[in-house]
C-alpha cells in the first residue's frame, strides 16, 4: 500500500450503517464468509460507533470496511497537497498557472513539458 495512502486512511472502501440492527446482521454475514475465507480477513473489518478515536457522523452506528481498488480523488489529491505542505513548508500550487507552450518531450513517450509562468518570464512571446 503506498504510504500517501496508509497516512492519509484513504486506502479502504468503506460503507456507513445508520440502523444498528442492519449494521449487526452485517456484521454476523462479515464474520461467517471471513470463516469461510480466512485468506480475506487482513482486507475486511467493522468500527463500532464510539469506538475511542474514531469519528462517525451523527446517526452512524458503525462502519464496514473493505480494501478497494478505487480512492475518492477528493481525499487522494488532499490527501497528497497535505503531505507535500508537511514535508515542504515552501510548497505552492499555483492552480491557475497559464503556460506559454507545451513541448513534448519525448518521441516515443507521450509526456508533455509544461513549464510555469515564471519559466517562460522574460521570453519573446510574439513567436509562440
Amino acid at each position: 500500500m503506498p504510504l500517501v495512502s496508509r497516512q492519509s486512511v484513504i486506502m479502504a472502501e468503506e460503507s456507513a450503517f445508520l440502523d444498528k440492527d442492519v449494521f449487526d446482521g452485517a456484521k454476523e454475514k462479515l464474520g461467517r464468509y471471513l470463516e469461510e475465507l480466512p485468506s480475506e480477513k487482513g482486507g475486511q473489518g467493522t468500527v463500532d460507533a464510539g469506538l475511542a478515536g474514531v469519528q462517525l457522523a451523527d446517526g452512524v452506528c458503525g462502519v464496514m470496511s473493505t480494501t478497494g481498488g478505487a480512492v475518492h480523488p477528493y481525499r487522494l489529491v488532499t490527501g497528497i497537497i497535505s503531505r507535500l505542505l508537511k514535508t515542504y513548508p515552501s510548497f505552492w500550487l499555483y492552480t491557475h498557472a497559464l503556460s506559454g507552450s507545451m513541448p513534448n518531450t519525448s518521441s516515443t513517450l507521450p509526456t508533455m513539458d509544461v513549464p510555469p509562468p515564471r519559466a517562460n518570464a522574460g521570453k519573446d512571446r510574439s513567436r509562440t
